[in-house]
């Protein structure tokens, strides 16, 4: 049988797999190093244990296809000397964030894969993530720091819609938030609260002056749209989350590489753009869905500049990509 080589999707899945496992190890290091709560530990240890293991069996593939190893994230950007820089409850609640992020995005890399041995590793991916995120909702559960969206009550009867009116949001009356609209307004809303106080804690300990700045712009924004879901919530007379505000502590010594943690941003700034697509998409409300619009709009903007800080610093690795067949055919002339 012939060999077949990876697709341009498998590339793309591994490639990215490999980098953010390799941030991911990073971040989990120092959370070993400085977590104090004993069940807290080791939902990390298992999570670093993870990210580890995942980051090997995409080498492995890579090396099998002589494909070049991506550099990724190494030692060298983080730094085990230093005081703790986060809370236990921050340490929990982050690894369950990154849990529903790589189960998302671990489904899709083994949807769009179409060899055994990739689909394979991505199985793999799925099944233990699933395993992290119920390890961490258990330990939550029993310090009873878990959040969870709103409770409804039990409808009486099916109902369907009947007036146009359904999907208006910016004249007149407004109908109520619909279960979808509820759970994704909660979603952003838990996300912007994790990444305010993440941006806090870089902000605090970047040793560039513009990666602080550039931190300390993203904690607003992300505090401005929490404030935009919390009151949407609240118009509904629904139960918002608050900030954490003893998730960070008064620590100044940075125990990772500003590179690291500027890439970190720009892949919170991704997974915040899915976000509010999938979200604009789920409600029906047309204010909502503007909402989502506007906000993402922000976020683009705030993702473009820390795109090209990471390219003025020569940080940001080139993805692999198709030939640039007008060079290859005018380069000899």
């Amino acid at each position: 049988m012939e060999k077949k080589g990876l697709t341009a999707a498998e590339i793309a899945s591994l490639w990215a797999g490999y980098i953010n496992n390799s941030m991911s190890t990073c971040l989990m290091k120092h959370f070993i190093y400085t977590v104090e709560d004993k069940e807290i530990k080791q939902v990390v240890e298992y999570a670093c244990d993870l990210s580890l293991h995942y980051t090997m069996e995409i080498k492995r593939i890579f090396e099998k296809e002589n494909f070049p190893i991506p550099h990724g994230f190494t030692d060298e950007d983080v730094n085990h000397n230093t005081p703790r820089l986060f809370t236990d409850l921050f340490m929990i609640n982050f690894i369950k964030s990154m849990a529903k992020v790589g189960l998302s995005t671990y489904a899709i890399s083994r949807s769009l894969s179409t060899r055994q041995d990739v689909r394979a590793v991505f199985k793999t991916c799925i099944e233990t993530t699933q395993e992290l995120d119920d390890k961490a909702i258990e330990v939550m559960l029993n310090q009873g720091v878990l959040i969870r969206p709103p409770y409804l009550p039990t409808p009486e009867k099916v109902q369907f819609v009947k007036t146009k009116s359904f999907m208006s949001g910016f004249l007149g009356k407004r109908r109520p938030l619909t279960a979808p609209e509820i759970t994704q307004l909660f979603i952003n809303l838990d996300s912007n609260l994790l990444g305010s106080n993440l941006m806090t804690a870089f902000a605090q300990v970047a040793k560039s002056q513009q990666i602080r700045h550039m931190m300390w712009r993203g904690k607003q924004i992300a505090d401005k749209h929490a404030k935009v879901f919390a009151q949407k919530l609240r118009e509904d007379s629904l139960p918002a989350p608050s900030l954490w505000d003893t998730s960070i502590t008064e620590s100044q010594e940075s125990p990772f590489s500003d590179k690291i943690m500027l890439f970190v941003t720009t892949f919170l700034n991704a997974a915040g753009l899915g976000n509010y697509g999938l979200a604009a998409a789920s409600s029906m409300r047309h204010d909502l869905a503007f909402l989502y619009t506007r906000l993402a709009s922000e976020i683009g903007l705030y993702a473009d500049d820390a795109a090209h800080l990471l390219i003025q610093n020569g940080w940001m690795e080139k993805p692999p990509h198709s030939p640039d067949r007008n060079n290859l055919v005018h380069e000899k002339e």
